[in-house]
């Protein structure tokens, strides 16, 4: 959740059908006992290096999202708490699906193949929209587009590429409401 840590999520949903874990970069005896306290079931410390990190994470989706997918607050009649469970769940299937794809582009340093059929940049658009819609609502910003083609990328590095690219605009904003056009040209042949 944008400018909430991970105590104030603990403090607010804490939940034994929902595992919370926190993934930080810092190792201050005093936060992880105050985290494990407020019902944290794990307190990772991030790894400095890309593969240890992607690895990580890794552990963390199967160990502790994959297995709350799909299953309802038990009791819970509080319509926040579903809600940001239900994103929860829906940020972990992205997550898993990305987490898939670094791991796979570690090993082998490079794009295996090339694609195999053209993606389509709004659908790529559209889903990164959907990731980022909390963050976009909060800060007021206006994300817009003309229609967009189909591009010969893998789509996962299109959705990466947009993330990215909206993600830093709305992280780097100045004071002025953010508005971002996403468009297309074709150049060349």
């Amino acid at each position: 959740m944008p400018k909430v840590d991970g105590h104030t999520v603990l403090e607010r949903y804490h939940s034994e059908n929902v595992p919370v874990v926190i993934f930080s970069s810092g190792s201050n005896e005093g936060e992880v006992r105050r985290a494990l306290a407020l019902g944290a079931r794990e307190y990772v410390k991030k790894p400095l290096g890309f593969r240890s990190f992607v690895d990580a994470v890794r552990g963390i989706v199967d160990r502790w999202l994959h297995p709350v997918v799909g299953q309802p607050l038990s009791g819970s009649r509080d319509s926040e708490a579903n809600e940001f469970v239900s994103l929860i769940v829906d940020g972990v299937e992205r997550m898993s699906v990305l987490i898939h794809d670094l791991l796979e582009y570690s090993r082998t340093g490079v794009q295996k193949t090339l694609p195999t059929e053209p993606a389509s940049a709004e659908a790529a658009l559209n889903e990164v929209l959907f990731s980022l819609s909390a963050a976009i609502q909060e800060s007021g910003a206006t994300i817009t587009n003309d229609p967009l083609p189909h591009v010969w990328l893998e789509s996962r590095s299109l959705v990466q590429l947009f993330q990215n690219l909206i993600g830093n605009a709305i992280k780097y904003r100045g004071e002025a409401p953010l508005h971002v056009r996403v468009s297309a040209e074709l150049k060349g042949d």
